[in-house]
Formats: structure tokens, C-alpha cells, sequence
């Protein structure tokens, strides 16, 4: 599921509603091998490993997003549309790069927490003329979208975490010739980063893994969010274990990781 998604693209083939309907019957086949989840894998409503449909926002030549039309209009349609079916959905904006560096490589990120699989794929499969439209509206430019599952997670709840707080969170694309090893990364990495930057520095801090459905590849095949309790620590704990962050990244991967500073703009 992790296609770009596009006007185009949407409007392709059997249109709107079937693009809906597919995306819907491709959750509903993660929602069937979840029983082949890892043993000691976080778990969400009904002892069902937590799901997330993330959607990412290039920062690419002439893309836009409208952080204000997304919070006032957006958001709402979603939340009415979903309903009980998600436990949150989260907008977060990418935060300015340092002086001298590159400018971020995304605009925007949006998590969709689903509580209920066959009841967000219903919804989606019946609205997804609806949320496009209204996307389209509100975003111009790629999209990647994609379904990750929570396999690791060190800290405190994801409702501990609030409007305004930070997220560094890495991405590990799917690239040809590199490897990525999820056992190491789901028991060894993050555990150990929380170890190293504490609760004082980190609030929660979480490793997902990208779902491939059918012939539909994830784009990225892991991703990490620390979500930051105090700025100041946090940085200190950088300078401190830095190269030791980098050094276990190292053990389990060969993938170039992707770096990136989000601030958590809306929850609805």
C-alpha cells in the first residue's frame, strides 16, 4: 500500500471508491496474519497488536500543505467518518532544519491509530471519495502511505503523549541490496535507547514495522519515534550517546536512516 498516491492515481481505474475498498481489504489481510505477530509484540485493543495508517508529505518542488485548513476541516471529517474505529489520529509538521543544513525532506506526517480493523476498513472502504477529495483540497503534491504495525515500544503510553510535544523519528526505506534485522531492532535497539536517554529526556519511544500487502511493498521497512518529555535532556543524552546510537544502528542494519524532527501539531 505504500504506492504514491495522486490525483491521478485515484481517479484511475474503478475510481474513488474502489481505491477505498482495495486499501480497505489490504488492512483487513494484515488484521488476518497478526497471528503470526511476535511473541512479546506491544498489544492493542482486543489483544490485537496496534496498527497505523501513516501517510508521509514529501517536502518536494511545488508540493504545499495547509496545516490550518488540515486541523479545522480535515481532521473533524476524519474523526466523524472513523469514529470508534481509531483510538487517535495525529498531525505532525516537521520542524525547521539547523542553520547550514538541508531543508527537511517532509512537510508533514499523519497517523491513523486503529482501534478496530474490520470497522476502519468498513468506514474507509464507504468514505474514501470523501477523505480524498477533501485531502486533495488540503495537500498538494506525492504522498506515500502505508500500514505499520508497533512491534517494540519502551515508556509510557501513546495518550501520555500531547499536542506540541516533539518526535525524532527515523525512517529505514526499503532500499535494494540492504537488510534490516527486525528481531535485533524489535528487542535489542529500542529497548536500549530508552536505556540511554531515560524517562527524563524520552516520554515513550516506539519501532513499527511496514506491512507489505499482497504485491503492495511497504516503502519503508522500519521506522523509529522517540517522542521527547524535555528538549534540554534529550539533547544533552544526543551529545552523550550518539555515536553509541549509531554504532548499534550499525548491528542490526545497513540501510541509510532517515532523520527527521516533528513537533505533534493536532490530535483528534
Amino acid at each position: 500500500m505504500s504506492e504514491i498516491l495522486t490525483r491521478r492515481s485515484l481517479l484511475a481505474g474503478a475510481g474513488y471508491v474502489a481505491a477505498g475498498t482495495t486499501l480497505a481489504s489490504r488492512i483487513l489481510s494484515i488484521a488476518e496474519a497478526e497471528e503470526a505477530a511476535p511473541s512479546g509484540a506491544p498489544q492493542g485493543q482486543a489483544g490485537a497488536p496496534m496498527l497505523c495508517m501513516t501517510m508521509v508529505f514529501p517536502n518536494v518542488a511545488k508540493s504545499k500543505f495547509n496545516q490550518d485548513r488540515y486541523v479545522s476541516k480535515h481532521l473533524p471529517l476524519l474523526r466523524k467518518v472513523y469514529g470508534d474505529s481509531v483510538a487517535r489520529i495525529e498531525l505532525r509538521m516537521a520542524q525547521a532544519s539547523p542553520p547550514g543544513l538541508p531543508p527537511a525532506s517532509v512537510t508533514a506526517t499523519e497517523h491513523v491509530w486503529i482501534a478496530n480493523v474490520p470497522a476502519f476498513a468498513k468506514a474507509l472502504a464507504g468514505s474514501a471519495k470523501d477523505i480524498n477529495e477533501d485531502l486533495d483540497a488540503t495537500a498538494q503534491g506525492p504522498r506515500i502511505s502505508q500500514v505499520d504495525r508497533v512491534i517494540a515500544s519502551a515508556g509510557g503510553p501513546l495518550a501520555d503523549v500531547k499536542e506540541s510535544s516533539l518526535v525524532f523519528t527515523t525512517f529505514y526505506r526499503v532500499t535494494e541490496g540492504k537488510n534490516l534485522d527486525l528481531d535485533y531492532f524489535r528487542t535489542a535497539h529500542i529497548p536500549k535507547l530508552f536505556a540511554m536517554y531515560g524517562a527524563s529526556a524520552t516520554r515513550r519511544i516506539e519501532g513499527l514495522q511496514g506491512q507489505d500487502q499482497g504485491t503492495a511493498k511497504a516503502t519503508f521497512l522500519a521506522t523509529t519515534h522517540i517522542y521527547s518529555r524535555d528538549r534540554g535532556a534529550f539533547d544533552d543524552g544526543v551529545k552523550q550517546n550518539l555515536n553509541d546510537t549509531i554504532d548499534d544502528i550499525k548491528k542490526y542494519t545497513n540501510i541509510a536512516p532517515e532523520f527527521n524532527e516533528f513537533r505533534v501539531q493536532a490530535i483528534g
